[in-house]
């Protein structure tokens, strides 16, 4: 059995076989209450990168982990490392999925991210996101973490995938890395209104005894849906940057399904009849996740507008309706409802003028993986 070389910093691993249940979310949340604590790096193991996104860290023309873990000439983790505003992060790249192929069969191939994480220093924690499969990539992971998180979600489904998960960390401790430990269990979207799901919790929590572990007593419960108008202003509250882009109003429910996935707080701007004339609907969100929707769409060009030109428009079309009443658009007084208030019927009435995009914009990238097909 290989011995594992001393790694100064405490490495933890969010993995699941399961997709689609918060791990990207978990690392993201984790790593920033650890740098609170003491300086922590994210590393994004998932091809499909979604931390990256989160981080809005670049993949073109700059190291990532494929450079570090896969390359022939492996590039050293410091020089991959990108200062975010949300903290330290290496990249993943869409080529990290053929790492299987091109490192399978090599023993060597098993260490590329204990060899790399041996060589860093300077840091006190690192957050590994994994993606939903048991590859080599994980294998690597594993090999270098000190303990593993997690993350469950209390349906039918959510014990699928986790013997398998176990048996190999399991053997990841036999073999590789005998100070490997599970840290735990974190229940996820978890809203613990029905029978089924405090029955399944229970399932989870014996199954955490059996692997040797624990089921934190922390849940991270589901969100609960808003209206359109409530949202609306919610998202204007946060005083973050906006964006709007349009999508096939054939493909909103699927574009509403893949954002819960991600994690993506949105609004479709619908007017009250829910049709649109041409075809298309506006969707309204944060100017952090377009990165996000990118992704979802694989680098779909989106017709968007800069969160600047979102507020000037709605300021100016609440301004000139104030006007045709009568009232002072600089009377706050006279004002019946706020400009947060006003929005709704401002953005269901008259579009924001959108840049200028031909029509084959909207056809989605003829992908394999596209979810839009």
């Amino acid at each position: 059995m290989s011995e594992r070389k001393e790694i100064m910093a405490t490495v933890y691993v969010i993995a699941n076989q399961k997709g689609g249940i918060g791990k990207t979310t978990t690392a993201t949340t984790l790593a920033g209450i650890l740098n609170q604590k003491g300086k922590t790096l994210l590393i994004d193991a998932d091809p499909q990168g979604n931390s990256t996104s989160t981080y809005q860290a670049a993949i073109e023309d700059t190291a990532t982990l494929y450079d570090v873990m896969v390359d022939e000439d492996p590039v050293p983790l410091d020089e991959a490392i990108q200062h975010m505003e949300n903290g330290d992060i290496v990249a993943s790249d869409p080529l990290l999925a053929k790492a299987g192929k091109l490192l399978d069969g090599n023993v060597e191939g098993m260490y590329r991210l204990q060899d790399a994480l041996e060589m860093l220093d300077g840091y006190d924690y690192i957050v590994i996101d994994t993606a939903p499969s048991l590859d080599i990539v994980l294998y690597n992971c594993l090999i270098a973490a000190d303990e593993v998180i997690i993350p469950v979600t209390a349906d039918a489904f959510a014990l699928q995938g986790l013997t398998k998960l176990s048996d190999t960390i399991h053997a990841v401790q036999k073999r590789q890395n005998r100070n490997l430990q599970i840290a735990g269990l974190l229940l996820v979207k978890y809203a613990g209104r029905s029978n089924l799901e405090k029955d399944v919790r229970q399932e989870i929590e014996e199954v955490a005894t059996q692997l040797g572990t624990k089921l934190f007593p922390t849940a991270i419960r589901e969100c609960v849906k808003t209206k359109g108008k409530t949202r609306i202003v919610n998202m204007l509250k946060t005083g973050k940057p906006l964006k709007i882009f349009s999508v096939k109003q054939e493909d909103l429910e699927v574009f509403a399904k893949e954002a819960k996935v991600y994690g993506i707080q949105y609004c479709a701007l619908m007017n009250k009849k829910n049709k649109n004339i041409d075809g298309m609907v506006d969707i309204m969100v944060k100017d952090e996740d377009s990165s996000r929707i990118n992704r979802i769409v694989e680098r779909f060009k989106l017709a968007t507008t800069k969160e600047v030109d979102v507020r000037t428009e709605v300021v100016k079309a609440i301004d000139e309706r104030n006007e045709k009443k009568g009232q002072n658009p600089n009377d706050k007084g006279v004002q019946e409802k706020s400009k947060e208030e006003q929005l709704e019927d401002i953005l269901a009435h008259k579009p924001i003028q959108k840049e200028e995009v031909s029509q084959e914009n909207f056809n989605l990238a003829k992908t394999e993986k596209s979810p839009w097909r």
